[in-house]
């Protein structure tokens, strides 16, 4: 459902045509807040957390020589995996306590080269060890999904899950209209669409999946290689 059909549907279903500004707001908070978990129709955040397979993305960035950090995307959620995008091979995820010893380990805290571990640090990606030059990088994570702006616009989101989004914004709406009925009912609503959503996407990332035992062979054992730097 594009962006018009949804500021009018919801306008039709609170019967409010004047709170086109509202309208707007509660369209670009349901959107994020059903990617990112904080849902008010639930009450604990665990109940909300599902990261859905469409809401992944992947871009790449390019590294600065003598810099240590890039900036992540300004849709990054979490759950990131960063590789070099020439060789497609991945640097080894760590924490910020192992970064910090790796770099002060043997007075090493200016040594540059290729990267090989990362770890996030709030709005950016922090490198190890620093770049010595210009590297791309290919990152994968759950992101926000885009803004929408005009009303043609119509994204992913808005085509798997447009009732989720109308309910969550009608929901809002009778809490601003102080109509404890009306929210209690689109709450309801949203909540049923919500786990129904979140049921679907489960099982459609199992289907077909390979159960079979793995071995070793299966692994890509460079991961485990790059700690011993650590």
């Amino acid at each position: 459902m594009n962006y018009g059909n949804l500021k009018t549907t919801i306008a039709n279903k609170i019967d409010r045509e004047d709170l086109s500004t509202q309208i707007a707001i509660w369209i670009y908070d349901a959107r994020r807040n059903i990617v990112n978990g904080f849902l008010p129709i639930v009450a604990k955040a665990d109940q909300a957390y599902h990261r859905f397979s469409w809401s992944y993305a992947n871009t790449t960035l390019t590294t600065t020589a003598s810099t240590a950090t890039v900036d992540l995307p300004s849709d990054y959620i979490d759950e990131l995996d960063v590789f070099h995008a020439s060789e497609n091979t991945p640097l080894v995820k760590s924490s910020i306590p192992e970064l910090d010893n790796a770099y002060f380990a043997n007075d090493d805290s200016t040594g540059t080269g290729k990267p090989t571990n990362y770890s996030v640090l709030a709005t950016q990606v922090k490198l190890h060890p620093i770049p010595d030059g210009v590297y791309s990088l290919t990152l994968h994570y759950y992101a926000f999904p885009e803004t929408l702006s005009d009303d043609s616009d119509e994204k992913t989101i808005d085509k798997v899950c447009p009732g989720l989004i109308i309910d969550l914004c009608c929901y809002e709406a009778a809490a601003y209209l102080h109509d404890e009925k009306l929210q209690m009912y689109f709450g309801e609503a949203a909540k049923n669409r919500y786990f129904n959503l979140v049921t679907y996407d489960k099982r459609r990332q199992w289907t077909r999946k390979d159960m079979r035992m793995k071995t070793f062979r299966d692994f890509d054992m460079s991961l485990y290689k790059g700690r011993k730097m650590m």
